[in-house]
């Protein structure tokens, strides 16, 4: 069976429009550094510009940040000990990531 293709272009993108409400995502973007220091750093501001640039909601959680690069998203910086162990402090930025986020928007 042959694929058929939309009938017109406009009205996909009418219905997008009109529905584009209920397609919003509450995006969280979870991480140590957002900036442009190293390879995941770079991709999380990219994904995080892109979503945004679309109308998404975006939150940062990090524990620093370049504020060039948040317009049009919400930055929330974790805070917590540090410790001599990578795990412990992974761990911590986890659990206070999830305070930070336990609004339940995400």
């Amino acid at each position: 069976m042959k694929a058929m293709a939309p009938a017109a272009g406009r009205q996909k993108t009418d219905f997008y429009k009109a529905v584009g409400f209920l397609l919003m995502l509450n995006v969280a973007i979870c991480i140590k550094r957002f900036g442009r220091w190293g390879g995941k750093e770079t991709y999380a501001v990219e994904v995080a510009r892109a979503l945004a640039q679309k109308g998404h909601r975006v939150a940062v959680f990090a524990n620093t940040a370049d504020p060039n690069l948040l317009p049009g998203m919400t930055f929330h910086k974790v805070t917590g000990r540090l410790f001599s162990s990578n795990i412990l402090n992974t761990l911590n930025f986890i659990y206070e990531t999830k305070r930070l986020g336990a609004d339940g928007a995400f």
